[in-house]
């Protein structure tokens, strides 16, 4: 099993509402994007889980039997937010982030 991992330094900072809200768009928009239909499915339908598992990726609940995804939080400067998810019920993929100056 893989697990997804970062290079560089991590960063413990308490979400404030915004940066929440922000990290849950952007989540839920990753999500419709890996089905194939994009945000057509209706944000407000894709579900995520709160918390991670599996290695930091959050399970997703989609609408339409558009079947099982996860996603998975990739870490930036602050005041920016990024995800990437995956479809499927398969192996959880590996994910390495790597920062070029």
């Amino acid at each position: 099993m893989c697990s997804a991992t970062r290079s560089g330094p991590r960063r413990s900072v308490r979400p404030t509402p915004q940066t929440a809200r922000l990290a849950a768009w952007t989540r839920k928009e990753a999500a419709a994007k890996a089905t194939g239909h994009g945000v057509a499915v209706g944000l407000e339908r894709v579900g995520i889980a709160e918390s991670p598992e599996d290695g930091g990726w959050h399970a997703v609940t989609l609408p339409d039997g558009l079947g099982p995804a996860r996603v998975c939080d990739v870490e930036l400067q602050a005041g920016h937010a990024a995800a990437v998810a995956v479809t499927g019920s398969g192996p959880t993929p590996c994910l390495t982030v790597r920062r070029h100056s």
